[in-house]
């Protein structure tokens, strides 16, 4: 399982959320922090759906076509930014986006990848010429990307 894969449930035994309670009592008021704040913070650098308090530490590594097809979106993202940055793109300078794949998931996938955070005005699939763009290989499939240089400003 890739890092940057997200996955559905993390059970955390309720043993650690009392510890943590217990841990994070407020001096003056004598009551312990909102558990939802660990829960919270456990989601986020887990990189999990949901967090639930059960017997054991468990993580569910089970993936649905939802977690694959976001773990691939952000696949592409990070493939994105790194051609922008081998291209000479500044952060913050929009760009067009020009790719070819054979793949319905990476096709799907794309059509999800968050053109805000990569800084994209405008992703369109078309044949390109492989002189003219990169290829890379995602999830075992073959796939063109291009960052036209008549945007670089």
């Amino acid at each position: 399982i890739k890092l940057r894969q997200p996955l559905a449930k993390l059970t955390v035994p309720k043993s650690v959320i009392l510890r943590y309670s217990e841990g994070s009592r407020d001096s003056s008021a004598g009551t312990p922090q909102n558990d939802n704040s660990l829960l919270n913070i456990l989601k986020d650098e887990v990189n999990v759906k949901e967090v639930v308090i059960g017997d054991k530490l468990e993580l569910d590594t089970n993936l649905d076509e939802n977690l694959k097809l976001e773990g691939l979106t952000r696949e592409l993202e990070r493939q994105i930014q790194n051609l922008r940055k081998e291209s000479g793109f500044r952060v913050g300078q929009m760009a067009e986006l020009y790719y070819h794949t054979e793949s319905d998931m990476i096709e799907k996938a794309m059509e999800n990848v968050n053109r805000k955070k990569t800084y994209l005005k405008n992703i369109e699939s078309r044949t390109l010429n492989s002189a003219e763009s990169t290829e890379i290989v995602v999830e075992g499939q073959k796939l063109k990307l291009q960052l036209p240089i008549s945007n670089f400003q």
